[in-house]
């Protein structure tokens, strides 16, 4: 209380370096009609003037099914149960990810999926940066690589850093702590489901000091870390301490001795490219609504596509669908991406909406049916995407009609499953032929030697022999097309047929079985 702590009757001089408060926080139902009220009252008799810069209120806790917390009704979490069970960071999270004008569900439950969708994926992508860079013995004092040298992707990567950079430092000025957290969420989940996995085959070539794109990979990912750790160490401090601890300290003891000491990151031009965040987050959408359409069909990544057929919805989204074309096609296993308009490969039926239609044509409701059903019915169902009035004719009589007059069914095409964004519209071709399903097979074969050399406390650089036998045909015909890049992919130096010692056995598609065995080479 300002006229009653901070010496008002007795030392002016002092009192006045507190107020006005910088922040109040406190809960706003409980507090509004009390230490709030009488605050703002009593400042304004005593002295006429507000007696705090900036007042933060907040709502209740509440279980995770919105119910009151009771000790009675077993349903209370005290802090150091949950600090001990959930651990501060997640706890922290949850609470700045929250608006505090709505009452906050809290409980085990959705600690575990915060853990699971942030904090497991940030820690996996500094394990997966920590384990290579040991590898390769990199060393962040080397001189940077050019930005104008980067890929478009390690650019892109900064660019949606530096926007991460922007608004922390505009949400925590504006006390929206909560703006910050969902912007670093997106950025996560962005860094280690698109960058990273874009980007592991950089970090795999074999160490060369002459691979300036290898080194600008490693910096890239370094400058990220370390300045995620700086922009989320007033939201989560421990998890952003233990890893500058090891990224900075334990390579500069000049650095400052903890995140914690260190400079806020500020937004930095220099590493910003104006429209490439939304191009690369508009293929990231892309791959999305494929990968999609693959769940869809019960079509699994590994195995290749022969197409995708992209609409844009204007010619500079499709100058950024053909720039990035190459990332779409890795991403997504697909040989060819076709740029196009995609209604040459819908079908549709159109049904008259009655509710609409036979209140405006009243007796010719028959004659306009009719009319619908002769019509082209793609160009009806672009009118109806574009929301645009049509019309339609029957023995020489017209009639206009709107979006709404009509209902659009997309008619099941074979081999094609379609899907559509904001800006843009797909078609994916999931036909699969015999030469693509060896391909896809080659591709199982890989994931199952990484599992076992996984499953063999091999270590990353480890070379193998590995023995295989089969049955099947396909797997035969596989390997004997394939077996180059099987070896390429698992570090084998050789891939010879018959198996002694451990067998690993695995069922390839319904019913093709593959034993597997490896040694370390």
């Amino acid at each position: 209380m300002p006229y009653s702590t901070v010496k008002y009757n007795t030392d002016k001089e002092y009192w006045q370096k507190w107020i006005p408060a910088d922040l109040v926080l406190e809960c706003f139902p409980g507090q509004f009609r009390n230490w709030f009220y009488a605050l703002l009252s009593m400042s304004t008799m005593m002295e006429n003037q507000r007696p705090f810069k900036t007042l933060l209120g907040h709502a209740l806790v509440r279980d995770e099914n919105g119910q009151e917390m009771h000790k009675s009704t077993g349903n209370a979490i005290w802090f150091d149960e949950a600090a001990e069970k959930m651990g501060a960071d997640v706890m922290r999270w949850i609470y700045c990810n929250h608006n505090p004008t709505n009452n906050l569900n809290f409980g085990y439950t959705i600690g575990d999926q915060v853990r699971r969708r942030v904090f497991s994926t940030w820690w996996n992508v500094y394990s997966f940066f920590v384990n290579y860079a040991r590898l390769d013995g990199f060393d962040p004092q080397r001189p940077a690589v050019p930005y104008e040298q980067l890929q478009d992707i390690d650019r892109w990567l900064l660019s949606k850093l530096q926007v991460l950079i922007r608004t922390a430092n505009e949400s925590l000025a504006d006390f929206n702590v909560a703006a910050l957290v969902q912007c670093a969420d997106d950025f996560i989940e962005r860094l280690s489901n698109w960058y990273v996995r874009r980007n592991r085959r950089r970090y795999w070539r074999p160490k060369s000091d002459s691979d300036t794109d290898k080194l600008a990979a490693y910096q890239t990912l370094y400058r990220v870390l370390v300045d995620l750790c700086k922009i989320l160490a007033p939201v989560c401090p421990f998890i952003t301490e233990e890893m500058y601890q090891n990224l900075v300290r334990g390579h500069d003891s000049t650095a400052p001795e903890s995140v914690h000491h260190t400079t806020y990151p500020q937004f930095d031009p220099a590493l910003f490219t104006e429209g490439l965040a939304e191009e690369m987050d508009l293929v990231s959408d892309i791959v999305s609504a494929a990968l999609s359409l693959r769940e869809t069909k019960q079509i699994r990544v590994r195995q290749p596509l022969s197409r995708i057929i992209v609409s844009p919805s204007d010619e500079q989204t499709g100058g950024a669908i053909k720039k990035f074309q190459d990332h779409i096609l890795d991403e997504l296993n697909i040989k060819k991406l076709e740029i196009g308009d995609i209604s040459q490969y819908e079908k549709y039926e159109i049904k008259p909406n009655h509710k609409t239609l036979g209140p405006k044509v009243g007796k010719d409701r028959k004659a306009v049916i009719e009319a619908l059903s002769r019509h082209d019915a793609g160009l009806i169902a672009a009118a109806v995407r574009n929301q645009t009035n049509f019309t339609v004719e029957n023995n020489g009589q017209r009639w206009e009609l709107t979006p709404d007059d009509v209902v659009v069914e997309r008619v099941k095409v074979e081999n094609m499953e379609f899907s559509s964004g904001q800006a843009f519209s797909i078609g994916l071709d999931t036909l699969i032929t015999d030469e693509l399903r060896r391909e896809g097979y080659a591709r199982d074969i890989v994931r199952h030697i990484q599992q076992l050399r996984k499953d063999s406390g091999l270590e990353i650089q480890d070379h193998i022999a590995i023995g295989w036998e089969s049955d099947s045909p396909d797997i035969i015909a596989a390997i004997t097309e394939y077996g180059g890049y099987i070896a390429r992919e698992t570090l084998g130096r050789r891939l010879t047929r018959g198996v002694n010692g451990e067998v690993r056995e695995v069922t390839l598609g319904k019913s093709a079985v593959l034993r597997l065995t490896i040694t370390k080479a």
